[in-house]
């Protein structure tokens, strides 16, 4: 579910559906960092999820985009799929700087590999994009937050 509280304390004009929880907004110090949780996909999680993206762009010019999706199965990285229309509507009003997946499945990587494939025509696309296995999170996190990775990469946190 949405953590309407961590959101709307930064960015009060974003209101969420609250009938739709395609992604869970995780606690994120930094204020031009982005950090969700996803779960399957829906036309209505994409829209929140651009217009946060969008807000976060207006009051920082960028967003980084920090994004976990653990436990996907075929089914979410196929509900996916709803995000195009959004994508092609509402991709111009949010500019992505870096995009850390964090991911534990070949669901997961194989649809972060398909955006990175058509990343160059997609109308949502980071500059940068790196994907991470679940022990890396913090070094996802550090990365999306300051584009530099720490030298512990690849050995699980404690």
């Amino acid at each position: 579910m949405i953590d309407r509280e961590t959101v709307t304390a930064t960015l009060d004009d974003y209101r969420p559906d609250p009938n739709d929880a395609m992604f869970e907004v995780l606690n994120e110090p930094t204020p031009a960092v982005v950090a969700i949780r996803v779960g399957d996909c829906s036309p209505a999680g994409f829209r929140d999820l651009y217009r946060l993206l969008s807000a976060t762009t207006d009051a920082h010019d960028t967003v980084h985009l920090y994004e976990e999706t653990v436990d996907w199965t075929a089914r979410s990285a196929l509900s996916n799929w709803y995000g195009i229309l959004p994508d092609l509507r509402w991709g111009s009003t949010f500019d992505i700087g870096r995009y850390a997946a964090v991911g534990d499945s070949v669901w997961a990587r194989g649809l972060f590999d398909c955006w990175r494939a058509i990343a160059p025509v997609w109308p949502v696309s980071p500059d940068e994009m790196r994907y991470f296995g679940p022990a890396e999170r913090e070094a996802a996190r550090t990365w999306v937050r300051t584009g530099e990775l720490p030298s512990d990469r690849g050995r699980a946190t404690q």
